[in-house]
Order: structure tokens, then C-alpha cells, then sequence
């Protein structure tokens, strides 16, 4: 297998770098080119998904290392039996995208036709209670800010579409005839950057400014599920937050899960709260497991000067694993032991916190993956968007620089201001344009401020959605209509 598949091997590794912790970016315009070489040269659709399932699953276990991490609380032999099951998983969809390409190329220029089976296998795996996004290629332009802001446009993945694109494009300059794809490549180069510089440098239409902190408690993971640190730990967030007053902050972010307990229904923590919002004068956004007649949740809520709000947001997509486990019959003797297995999903219900000074469009930890949670949220009136996590799972793996990166996105998706509060960091503001204005150091206590601008116009992608996808639905189905029988195959993409 080894020897007729490494440069897919290759291809998957190549892909892995662009994305944290090492992050060269700039090889996602190249990363794919291998397996482009080996996915032509298969002689039959069993070969071909066989390519893409092992491109697949090597790419996707790399780029889920940080699931190791889970060894310090569970069974290594389980944590890898469910990375390994998980990667299997979503190698799967890259076996449909590689079959599909190769039965029905003849019908559609390769150009469109693989970033086409390419994006649908990307969206159609963050379907299902085991959806992820993490790893679509669109991700690693974060650092590319005129090609970044068409996340406006066309979301996380029309900037996976385009990276596919140039792949094509610089594989073609060493075909027979290179000279159209050197014209093809300029062509887009001039278009991509040269509008995305427009969007990048066009100012903003408004000027209504309110001010942001976000609180990095930096807890580990033993001591917050210590019973013993938790007046502790609420007393460091209150000691961290009681300094900075009206004036200088309008609205304070924690993480997510600031104590294992059921906040809410404690009076003693609740009254501090309240006291804490009221004498600063700022509102508070916090995350908290909350029960709800028989079941709990994990959970947002907001304290503003007047008190305790009444509404609630529950995470809609839970970690799988962590907060739930899937098949729990048939994997019981494999029970990874974390706290909030017995999670419910929320009723996908985004509408955003309210505030005096914004509405909050707030998602939890995972949901960072899914560019539809923080689009319905603006769609509902969200002036600025959130992300709180609990990165102590994970110690100082991938998965903290991985949210990092989905969270750019999320903000130039929807041209809103995002602010990213976790437990031990990454934190950051992030601006609409995609802009890190300010970030955490990781395992550090920290305090961070910022202005986040409300106000914004709504964004192309927020008004229209995934039109990328059902473009790329579309292209599929022109290729299946009009794929011959036994159709001469195009080999000019070829390597002379």
C-alpha cells in the first residue's frame, strides 16, 4: 500500500503542516498537488476512494493530535481506539469526494470540478452529531488577509474552493501546455487580491464603539474540578474583573464552565454576580452547565446592572466524546471518564444575549466549527459574536491555535467583532476584517481590552449563506448529466 500511495501520504502530511501548530500556510497552494498526481493515475473508482480515504485519514488524525491530550484524564488504549475510529470516519468523506471525481471528471472542467467534490465532502462532514469542519482548507488563509476577507462572500469555504483552484492551476504550469494556466493563474491572482484589498482597506460604516474585556482565569483542569478551589477560583475572576469599572468596560467575557456547578441555582455565587455587574456597571457573558428539568446543558448567560438576565443559550452541537458519546451501548466499556457525558444538545435556538450596550451571538467551545451557528446568530441581531472555551482539556495542543483560526473566520464571515475567552487561553478580539487586535499568551492569567465596533452592516455571506456549496452541488450535477460512457480522459493536468 505504502509504496503505490506515498505521494497521497505525502499530499496528506504536506496538508497537515499548513494548519497549527506549524502553520505554513503557504503551502496550501501547492499542499494537494501530489495526490492530484496519484488520484489521476488511478485505473479504476475503487482506487480512486481508496486514495481519498487514506489522504483522509492521515490528514485528519494529524490534524486531531490534540485528542491525545485526553490521556491525562482517560485510558490511553481508548483515547487512541476513538481517535483512530474518528479519523476513519472522516476519511470516509474524502473516499465519496475522490470516487466521484474520478467517475464523472470527463463531464466538467477538472478546474471547477474537483474544488466542487472537494468542498461538498468538507460541508457534508460537518453534518450529523459528529459533524466537524476543523481542517477545511479554507481555514488556513488566515494569515492572507486580501484572499481572507472573501469569507464575507463565500464563507470558510469558497476560500477552499480557491485554494483547490490555485492547486490546479500551479500543477498545470508543468503540463504540455503551461501557457493558459500561467494567464489562468495571474488572472486570479489579480482578481482575488485586487478586490480583496478593496475590501480590506474599505472603512467601516460605522463608528459606534463599545468596550471589551475578557477574563483568562487560567485554571487546570484538576483544580477546577476540585470542590475545594471553587470559592478560589470564582473569588480570582471577581478579583480580576472588580477593577475595571464603568468606563473603562461596557461588557466582561468569561469562559466557558467558569465552575462544574450549577451556577444559576446557587444563590450564594448568583448574588455575587449580580453584585459584581451592578458595581461595575459593565454586563456579563459567562458559560456554565445549566439543568433544565431532568436534563442539563452547557450553557451561556448574562448578568447586566439590573440583574440576572432570563434568557439562556444551550449548546446546539456537543463535543463528541466529551459532552456526549455516540453508540454509548456499544462503546460503554470504552467510557471515557469527563465530566458532562450526560450533556443534552440545545433546540438550535441562536438568538443572541441581550445587553445594554449589544447582543451577544455566543457559541461554545466546538461550535466555532460551524459557520451556520454564527450566521443564523447575526441573521437574529447579533452586534458582536463569542466564543467561550475550556482549552485545560488540552493542555498546549493544536486545538487552542485550531479555534484560534475558526474564529477569524467566524468574524470575517458576518463582519462582526469576535471575542474568544477560554480558561487558558488562546484568548483574543478579533475585528471584522479578520484582525488579531489583541490575544492571550496560552497558561497565563490575563486581562484583555479592547474596543469592538457595533453597528456593522451585514455581510454578502450573511445575507445569502453557503451559495459556495449549492455552486458546488451544482457543478456536480452538470458533471453527472453529462459524463459519457467510456468518455476519453483528460490528461493535460498531467506532469510532462
Amino acid at each position: 500500500m505504502g509504496g503505490q500511495n506515498i505521494l497521497t501520504i505525502f499530499s496528506a502530511i504536506l496538508t497537515a503542516l499548513v494548519f497549527p501548530k506549524v502553520e505554513w500556510y503557504l503551502l496550501s497552494y501547492i499542499c494537494l498537488i501530489p495526490f492530484i498526481i496519484d488520484l489521476e493515475k488511478s485505473t479504476s473508482a475503487k482506487s480512486a476512494a481508496f486514495k481519498g480515504w487514506l489522504f483522509g485519514v492521515v490528514f485528519m488524525a494529524w490534524f486531531h493530535n490534540w485528542v491525545f491530550e485526553l490521556k491525562a484524564f482517560s485510558p490511553a488504549v481508548a483515547v487512541l481506539f476513538l481517535w483512530g475510529v474518528f479519523s476513519a470516519y472522516l476519511g470516509l468523506f474524502y473516499a465519496g469526494a475522490a470516487w466521484v471525481y474520478h467517475q464523472f471528471k470527463s463531464g466538467l472542467t477538472r478546474i471547477f470540478f474537483l474544488p466542487a467534490c472537494f468542498v461538498a465532502a468538507e460541508w457534508l462532514r460537518t453534518l450529523g452529531p459528529l459533524g466537524d469542519s476543523g481542517g477545511a482548507m479554507g481555514y488556513s488563509q488566515t494569515h492572507v488577509f486580501p484572499i481572507l476577507q472573501w469569507a464575507g462572500v463565500t464563507g470558510v469555504y469558497g476560500l477552499s474552493f480557491l485554494c483547490i483552484v490555485a492547486n490546479l492551476l500551479i500543477l498545470g504550469l508543468f503540463s504540455k501546455t503551461p501557457k493558459r494556466y500561467v494567464v489562468s493563474l495571474a488572472a486570479l491572482c489579480v482578481i482575488i487580491f485586487g478586490i480583496g484589498a478593496l475590501f480590506l482597506h474599505n472603512p467601516d460604516k460605522t463608528d459606534t464603539r463599545v468596550k471589551v474585556a475578557v477574563i483568562q482565569g487560567n485554571h487546570a483542569q484538576n483544580i477546577k474540578e476540585n470542590n475545594q478551589n471553587w470559592d478560589q477560583i470564582f473569588q480570582d475572576y471577581g478579583m480580576l474583573s472588580c477593577d475595571l469599572r464603568a468606563g473603562k468596560v461596557d461588557l466582561m467575557f468569561w469562559p466557558e464552565t467558569i465552575l462544574p456547578i450549577l451556577v444559576l441555582q446557587n444563590q450564594v455565587f448568583t448574588k455575587k454576580l449580580c453584585d459584581l455587574s451592578h458595581a461595575t456597571g459593565y454586563s456579563l457573558i459567562f458559560g456554565i452547565p445549566i439543568k433544565d428539568g431532568l436534563l442539563y446543558y452547557n450553557g451561556l448567560a448574562a448578568v447586566t446592572p439590573a440583574g440576572l438576565s432570563r434568557q439562556i443559550y444551550k449548546k446546539n452541537h456537543l463535543m463528541p466524546f466529551g459532552e456526549f458519546i455516540p453508540g454509548r451501548s456499544l462503546l460503554g466499556f470504552f467510557h471515557i471518564t469527563l465530566p458532562g457525558t450526560d450533556y443534552s444538545p440545545g433546540h438550535h435556538d441562536y438568538t443572541p444575549l441581550v445587553t445594554p450596550v449589544a447582543k451577544i451571538g455566543g457559541g461554545i467551545c466546538l461550535e466555532a466549527n460551524y459557520p451556520t451557528a454564527y450566521r443564523k446568530s447575526t441573521v437574529n441581531g447579533a452586534d458582536i459574536l463569542s466564543i467561550h472555551a475550556n482549552n485545560a482539556w488540552f493542555f498546549n495542543g493544536s486545538a487552542a491555535p485550531e479555534m484560534l483560526q475558526m474564529g477569524i473566520l467566524r468574524a470575517v464571515e458576518n463582519n462582526r467583532f469576535l471575542v474568544l475567552a477560554a480558561n487558558t487561553g488562546i484568548s483574543a478580539v478579533i475585528d471584522n476584517k479578520g484582525r488579531v487586535v489583541t490575544r492571550s499568551q496560552m497558561n497565563h492569567t490575563q486581562v484583555l481590552r479592547a474596543d469592538a465596533k457595533t453597528g456593522l452592516p451585514k455581510s454578502p455571506y450573511t445575507a445569502m449563506g453557503d451559495v459556495i456549496v449549492l455552486i458546488s452541488g451544482l457543478l456536480i450535477g452538470i458533471a453527472m448529466v453529462k459524463t459519457r460512457p467510456n468518455a476519453p480522459q483528460d490528461h493535460t493536468l498531467s506532469p510532462r
